[in-house]
């Protein structure tokens, strides 16, 4: 149930993602996310096949499909801190991209060989035994995910606190879940698989810091609208005060003032009233 309620959280989030981006006007950075949230659901969808089916060859395909999802990760947290901070990343992220193939590259990083483990309270689960380059996977993947969090750690000036410390939190949940899975796969730690639980949380904390960055911008946006109306109000009474000023010096002056427009008569003081001997009506009356 509870991952049945993370899944539906994040195709929420997926839904919000491109209103948030055009709120924040950063449609690409809103891509980024939902990119992210897509592996996430990508990689819990794997991660029930494996749990679901006894067929060794789907459990392996299921495997390599989660192991992608997780390198996908990597350059798609590079591509945000490059969006965030708002340096060239390109390269890194085209090289990173290009080795979430290697879960489908033979026995590298996933063997043909399954194995039934079971680890309390969960049942039985076909498991795939790791290749020989799964180790250097693993370390790849946790200093790319740790390099990207000491990066954002140091750019304070460009995120705000709140939306950065939520992006840290989700790099330290994957983290602290890929670490835990890891050491389950090697035999380290007699443990529970929590990646899916990891990705996802990170997922959803993710998208809450886009959401945070949005809720402030609009806050910003009042804020300025507040603003320009209360000088627009000031300048109004400014030009209220300016014209009563005009007005007032006009009617005192004792030469005839008078304003016409199209051949008749818009305004006329009282001195060219008297010397006219016009009466008060005669706005509007005919100019030759």
């Amino acid at each position: 149930m509870l991952r049945l309620a993370i899944v539906g959280a994040l195709v929420t989030a997926l839904i919000a993602l491109p209103s948030i981006g055009r709120l924040l006007a950063r449609p690409r950075l809103a891509r980024l996310f939902a990119g992210l949230t897509s592996t996430a659901v990508v990689f819990i969808g794997a991660q029930w096949a494996q749990r679901a089916t006894s067929d060794p060859s789907w459990a392996i395909i299921s495997v390599r499909i989660q192991m992608t999802a997780v390198l996908l990760w990597v350059p798609l947290c590079l591509a945000l801190l490059g969006e965030g901070t708002s340096q060239p990343v390109r390269r890194p992220v085209l090289a990173t991209t290009a080795l979430a193939v290697l879960p489908w590259l033979g026995d590298l990083l996933v063997a043909d060989v399954t194995y039934v483990r079971v680890r309390p309270p969960s049942q039985p689960v076909l498991a795939v035994e790791s290749g020989p380059l799964f180790p250097v996977a693993a370390v790849y993947g946790i200093g790319a995910l740790s390099y990207s969090g000491m990066r954002l750690w140091r750019t304070e000036h460009v995120l705000e606190p709140r939306v950065r410390r939520y992006i840290l939190l989700a790099l330290a949940a994957v983290l602290a879940a890929l670490l835990n899975d890891i050491l389950l796969i090697t035999g380290v730690l007699e443990t529970v698989s929590i990646t899916d639980l990891g990705i996802a949380t990170s997922a959803l904390l993710l998208v809450a810091s886009l959401q945070a960055g949005a809720n402030s911008k609009q806050v910003e946006l009042q804020q300025h609208g507040a603003d320009a109306l209360q000088d627009l109000r000031a300048t109004q009474q400014e030009l209220e005060v300016a014209l009563d000023n005009t007005l007032n010096v006009i009617t005192a002056l004792p030469d005839t003032i008078m304003l016409h427009r199209d051949g008749r008569l818009e305004c006329i003081n009282p001195a060219g009233k008297q010397w006219l001997g016009l009466d008060d009506d005669v706005l509007g009356l005919p100019i030759e």
